[in-house]
């Protein structure tokens, strides 16, 4: 087994990582980007019954787990309706575009300013 497996890789460290030991027993290591997954100083994942041992509060993360990726599984779908909704809306320009350019809106006639507004709102206050 090579040496690079046996540590976690600098952007596990950085996302952090959380490593307990039970006595005699194996350090354990659980990555905070992957949580509820537990492995051991070799790379090679571990039952969530030795993490236990070790020390984890494994119902916490797996429920961790499953909130990522419930997430993960919205944010797919979200990006999905949203790239369908793209597509729609492509095709929607489009066939306007195949239409031929839109008139030009007829411009408003042109009002006659009133001599004075002034005089008149006095007028009408008598």
């Amino acid at each position: 087994m090579s040496w690079a497996l046996k540590f976690p890789t600098m952007e596990q460290v950085n996302a952090g990582v959380m490593s307990c030991e039970a006595g005699d027993g194996p350090r354990i290591w659980m990555i905070f980007s992957e949580p509820g997954r537990y492995y051991d100083c070799q790379g090679k994942e571990v039952s969530e019954g030795a993490a236990e041992r070790a020390g984890f509060d494994t119902s916490h993360w797996r429920l961790q787990r499953l909130k990522g990726e419930r997430l993960a599984a919205a944010q797919s779908r979200i990006a999905e309706e949203m790239a369908q909704l793209a597509a729609q809306d492509a095709a929607r320009k489009a066939a306007e575009a195949a239409k031929g350019p839109k008139p030009e809106p007829k411009a408003a006639p042109a009002r006659e300013p009133r001599a004075s507004a002034a005089r008149d709102f006095r007028r009408d206050l008598w």
